[in-house]
Formats: structure tokens, sequence, C-alpha cells
């Protein structure tokens, strides 16, 4: 996996971890751990859950570069250990490695255009950047959202009559 490293430009994440035993470790504890047990990490960071089995930064490296090229979290301390160990454990399972490639067919902008336009033709409204104060539910099933009043603005002319009234 390439990464960006400032002052050193790009490189692989390989170099972070030179010890491969240290990164062995933590695959076998987390196959090893059941997914049950995942769940009481859901409040403490995946760098607390690695610590316990190697000191190694690389490893933790590796971790938590995954974890923000799968758009979980941006910080290291935004991480939750059981969601990101979650994904991980599944993935090692499934392929034998700890991420795999899971870009759009269509790219990012395609996708979210792609959901824009089937909330529109469902006969949904879409409007960025604005508040949601509560999800709309009736008979068990969402019916929308409601948002906040939106602030009212005096019209164009209540100020171009004020300028114009105003002595210079």
């Amino acid at each position: 996996m390439p990464i960006w490293e400032n002052g050193r430009g790009w490189g692989s994440i390989r170099d972070r971890y030179t010890d491969r035993t240290e990164l062995k470790k933590v695959i076998k504890a987390l196959v090893n751990t059941p997914y049950e047990a995942l769940d009481d990490w859901d409040d403490r960071s995946l760098r607390e859950w690695i610590h316990q089995y190697t000191d190694d930064q690389g490893v933790v490296d590796l971790f938590e570069f995954i974890s923000v090229l799968e758009c979980m979290t941006d910080n290291w301390y935004d991480h939750s250990a059981s969601d990101n160990l979650y994904v991980r454990k599944m993935h090692f399972e499934e392929r034998g490695t700890a991420a795999y490639s899971f870009w759009p067919g269509q790219g990012w902008d395609g996708m979210w255009r792609d959901l824009s336009d089937a909330i529109r033709e469902h006969g949904g409204e879409l409007r960025l950047g604005t508040s949601v104060e509560r999800v709309v539910i009736e008979n068990g099933e969402v019916r929308g959202v409601a948002i906040g009043r939106e602030p009212k603005i005096m019209p164009n002319e209540f100020f171009e009559e004020e300028i114009l009234e105003r002595p210079r």
C-alpha cells in the first residue's frame, strides 16, 4: 500500500513495519478472537487493542491507514477498535488479507450521483448542508426527516430602500 510521508514523498507501508513477526502476532490474535468479544471494544481505540499484542508502531500504522482509506475515520483516536477489527477479521477470514479494494465501478462521484438520482426518482428531495432535527418514523417506517426552520431573509428591496434613503 503506497503512503505519502511529508518530506520523503511516496513510500510503502511495508517500510513502516520491519519485523513481520509482529504483524503476524496481531493477525493471529485477531483471527482467534471471537466476533462477540470484539463488541467489548466499542469505546476503546484500535491502537489500544493492537498494543496488547505489539508495540511496533508500523503495525499500528498499517491498521490505522487501512481504516482511514476505508473512510471509517480521519484520526487515529476516532478509530473504534470493534468496528475496525470486525472488518479486518472478516477480510482475513474471507480472503486472507487485511483489506481488499472496494472502489465503486462508476467512481465515488458517480456513486453519489446515482444515489441522488434514485432519491429524486422516488419523490425525495436532496438538500446538502441542511441540519436534520429528527428522523420521522410512521408505522415503523422511515417517512422522512424534520429540518429546522430556515432563517428568514429580508427581501432585497428592503435593503435597497434603506440604503437609498440614507444621507451620504
